[in-house]
């Protein structure tokens, strides 16, 4: 489990790749953001790359969905096949208070607010 653990840690890694190439060259994105916020996750990303920040996108069309035999949460929901059931409150929370320093020092190297991650 301690693999686990340090396979897991992420702020060690932004910070070599900080240093290797510069913040003006990584762009750092949360999964959530693309499935909340699909029209500015995008904007974000081709004006980072440099491309029309305007183009528009059609985040209607789900191609390549993985397929479950039997999917999470509600069926009438097309991202809840993707959602698994919550894990126990006491294994979050320990799971939560482990992650903790790396969870704050990656809010501090990116500037994203991560307190959602710290929820318990």
């Amino acid at each position: 489990t301690r693999q686990y653990f340090r396979q897991s840690i992420y702020a060690p890694r932004i910070a070599h790749l900080y240093k290797c190439f510069g913040r003006e060259q990584i762009k750092i994105m949360l999964y959530d953001d693309i499935t909340t916020q699909p029209a500015t996750f995008f904007s974000e990303l081709f004006q980072f790359i440099g491309a029309d920040a305007n183009c528009s996108i059609d985040t209607s069309v789900r191609y390549n969905e993985g397929v479950l035999e039997k999917p999470f949460g509600n069926e009438d929901d097309p991202m809840a096949r993707f959602r698994p059931p919550p894990i126990d409150f006491s294994l979050r929370k320990t799971l939560t208070q482990r992650y903790a320093a790396d969870i704050r020092e990656v809010e501090t190297l990116t500037g994203k607010d991560l307190t959602g991650w710290l929820d318990v």
